[in-house]
């Protein structure tokens, strides 16, 4: 569905350089991965064809270079780990550097359902031979376009995925992170760092915070609730255009915009902080 370039009438496989981005976001909002190769010596001295190598790779989910659809909605990569008696699952913002996890057994199934539907992940890693359930949490939560990685299961395990974790953040426990017996969402979370080192190395420094979520503060909003209130994307077609958050959204930038929509689907529940908001508001009205 490219137009590519030609010479001399002769179709050429390549795209005008000056215009890649648009096509880089083309190929991405279709769930491709870009792999990016560039001359690694000089045409000058070199003997035959110029050496060229992958020097990154684009995917959905991390490629925060390319000016995506609409900058006003955060961009997350997930990954999920699923076990015999229950699933972890990482959340990561590259943008914000933020990584969130959460964990739960099978009959709290619809919880992941509902955090997968909010995140709204362009991309999903999960580890090879559980694309069934992959697949049945994915028909859950709508009809968006979800690149799926799979990956070596044993990146997904805590012996390992403990050691990426511990050694990123240079710490000796990952306690005060809130996942001190939380093996599944340390495992996703891990495993997720392991694919953003693999990918996108010059990313992983960007990688800066993580806690485990915790319910209480808002109003807890499930997938059906958020969808047949069109709160952030019509029935329609799934899009933005004429949900509540595209009546109310008068943000000026794309973090306010973004800022905006995490708050609409969680909003306060506590008196005193609601009247904290308000009042932020109003001073920053005046």
């Amino acid at each position: 569905g490219l137009a590519l370039t030609s010479r001399q009438k002769v179709p050429m496989c390549g795209v005008p350089y000056h215009a890649v981005s648009t096509y880089l976001a083309k190929l991405l909002r279709l769930g491709y991965k870009v792999a990016i190769c560039e001359q690694v010596e000089d045409p000058k001295t070199a003997k035959g064809v110029v050496k060229r190598e992958v020097i990154k790779v684009l995917t959905p989910g991390t490629a925060v270079e390319v000016d995506a659809e609409d900058a006003r909605e955060t961009t997350f990569i997930a990954a999920v780990n699923f076990e015999e008696d229950g699933w972890g699952l990482a959340l990561l913002d590259i943008v914000s550097g933020e990584l969130r996890t959460l964990q739960g057994g099978w009959s709290e199934a619809k919880t992941l359902t509902d955090e997968m539907f909010k995140a709204g992940p362009k991309e999903v890693l999960f580890p090879e031979g559980t694309e069934d359930a992959l697949a049945r949490l994915l028909s859950g939560i709508g009809p968006a376009a979800v690149t799926r990685s799979p990956a070596e299961p044993w990146i997904f395990e805590y012996g390992h995925a403990g050691h990426v974790l511990l050694e990123h953040f240079g710490v000796k426990s990952l306690a005060g992170f809130g996942l001190e017996g939380k093996i599944l969402a340390a495992g996703a979370a891990g495993a997720l760092l392991s694919y953003i080192k693999r990918v996108r190395k010059d990313s992983l420094a960007l990688v800066s915070r993580m806690s485990y979520i915790q319910s209480g503060g808002w109003l807890a909003l499930d997938a059906t609730t958020i969808r047949n209130l069109e709160l952030v994307r019509n029935l329609r077609d799934g899009r933005r255009k004429d949900s509540l958050l595209d009546v109310i959204d008068f943000t000026v930038t794309p973090p306010g915009g973004r800022l905006l929509r995490a708050w609409l689907l969680q909003p306060l529940n506590d008196v005193a902080a609601i009247r904290d908001r308000l009042d932020a508001v109003d001073e920053a009205l005046r």
